[in-house]
């Protein structure tokens, strides 16, 4: 038995990413559809009724053409599993900083855990990172995280710096078996990661990886959308540590850390981007897309990026004569995520990142359902890159390195690397 705790749910992840991800493990049957609940929570006031059409209204999208891959699952099927996702769905109202939301809550866990010896609590938190240190701190006072089999999924940014990240770490674990704290990053969870993971985890390909034959490695992720309704937290981070620090430097370890077992893989890819520095002989830039400051609750004289492109290079023997790149910006020309190896002989290979199949969130939540470590990050690979982070953020600043304000949509900063 499976029963899910999802802190935000009336929120945009968890509405558009989250729970359509659980109906369709719950339509897959990957989870026990006989012993399966979701127990949602919010600051919003809403009733029964109001919660279970939200419900209905996140999965609505969700056809028959989603499981293409299931010659068993039939139209009348994925109606009979909407209307029963739906009902196994209740929600819990209250303010986070409140002790009796969390009696609340282990109140109605205690009650899911007498149904099944074999239940487990899945409890993710799709809220703003400033709030999970202080939920955290009402999870173990209110003695919910001594539940049995009790695990915790919190997404990135997880801190806003090393120190405060091994903070929360420590926090955690003090009441917590680190196995059971799921570091999610959802790029781990894109198909074509995966694949990437599993081919160089059978040994094929190496010959094709072998750092004597590439001379650079890029890690690219092009957003045509701009900010949007985000201001007051982008502007606060910016471009950077928003995908630079997590999905840009996973996607490169997964890419690049040398690992031939999966046992291997948390500490090759901690190794890996240990091994990083910021390299002050490749050109560095930021960027600002024109008309940011404009945009809802952004400082009008902001200088924070919506673009940046930063090299790097490792103090790993096998990698000295390598190159690596992460790029990534807002409101450009296309959408693109890409892995881009350059050759010694001047050949370049792409590999795309995209979703044409099942999403990263459904592979994540059933990474962390099987505990999958190759579906979750790891805290000194998380520790590891907002160090690097921080030294990038100190030459940011610097003569060499450009700030500049590019076009919206087009890809003319691109073409300054």
């Amino acid at each position: 038995m499976a029963t899910f705790l999802l802190f935000g749910i009336t929120g945009d992840l968890a509405r558009n990413k989250i729970v359509p991800a659980l109906f369709n493990l719950y339509a897959r049957k990957e989870v026990n559809q006989n012993h399966f609940i979701c127990i949602g929570v919010g600051r919003k006031k809403i009733q029964k009724e109001e919660f279970h059409n939200l419900i209905s209204e996140s999965i609505a999208a969700v056809s028959i053409a989603n499981f293409k891959d299931r010659l068993d699952i039939t139209s009348s099927d994925i109606e009979t599993f909407r209307h029963n996702f739906v009902l196994s769905c209740m929600y819990i109202q209250g303010e986070f900083n409140d002790p009796r939301l969390y009696s609340e809550i282990k109140k109605d866990l205690e009650i899911s855990m007498l149904s099944s010896k074999d239940n487990a609590i899945f409890c993710k938190l799709s809220l703003p990172p400033s709030l999970h240190s202080d939920i955290v701190g009402h999870l173990i006072d209110g003695k919910i995280m001594s539940i049995r089999s009790f695990n915790l999924l919190i997404e990135k940014p997880f801190g806003s710096d090393a120190s405060s990240a091994r903070k929360l770490f420590n926090k955690i674990t003090e009441k917590l078996d680190p196995k059971h704290l799921i570091l999610i990053d959802h790029y781990l969870g894109k198909e074509p990661v995966i694949d990437l993971e599993n081919i160089r985890l059978s040994g094929y390909g190496e010959s094709l990886l072998s750092s004597k034959n590439i001379k650079e490695v890029e890690v690219r992720l092009l957003e045509i959308k701009s900010i949007g309704t985000r201001g007051a937290f982008y502007d606060q981070v910016g471009a950077l540590q928003d995908v630079g620090q997590n999905h840009l430097l996973q996607v490169l370890a997964v890419a690049v850390a040398d690992y031939s077992d999966i046992r291997e893989l948390d500490t090759a890819k901690s190794v890996f981007i240990g091994s990083l520095r910021f390299d002050s002989r490749q050109k560095a830039i930021f960027g600002q897309y024109k008309g940011y400051l404009k945009e809802l609750h952004v400082n009008p004289e902001s200088k924070t990026e919506t673009f940046f492109s930063v090299g790097f290079k490792s103090n790993l023997k096998k990698w000295a004569k390598t190159k690596f790149r992460v790029t990534s910006g807002k409101c450009m020309q296309n959408a693109l995520a890409e892995i881009i190896y350059t050759y010694t002989d001047g050949k370049k290979f792409s590999l795309r990142i995209s979703e044409k199949g099942r999403s990263a969130y459904e592979y994540i939540l059933l990474g962390a359902l099987h505990h999958n470590v190759m579906l979750r990050a790891d805290i000194q690979q998380i520790i590891a890159s907002w160090k690097l982070t921080a030294e990038v953020k100190k030459h940011q600043n610097s003569k060499n390195v450009e700030f500049m304000v590019y076009e919206k949509n087009t890809n003319s900063i691109l073409k300054l690397i």
